[in-house]
């Protein structure tokens, strides 16, 4: 207790620590809806999660690929 309000530096995890952890789109995506769900049911990413999620169809998708950091492509 004898540190307490001396702290320099806060440090948080922004997609959990402070949050649900649970993401929630809240825009229509239009007519590329069906391609962002499709691309993320492939992807690790937290926020790929709640996109997942979207009402409606999936499309086919060839050679996906994600790259950690980067983003994630498909054709």
């Amino acid at each position: 207790l004898s540190l307490l309000g001396k702290e320099t530096a806060y440090v948080f995890d922004k997609t959990g620590t402070l949050t649900t952890k649970e993401f929630h789109l809240a825009t229509d995506l239009g007519n590329y809806t069906s391609i962002i769900k499709s691309m993320a049911l492939h992807s690790t990413h937290p926020v790929a999660r709640a996109l997942a999620k979207i009402e409606g169809e999936t499309v086919a998708l060839k050679e996906v690929r994600e790259v950690m950091g980067k983003g994630i492509w498909a054709e």
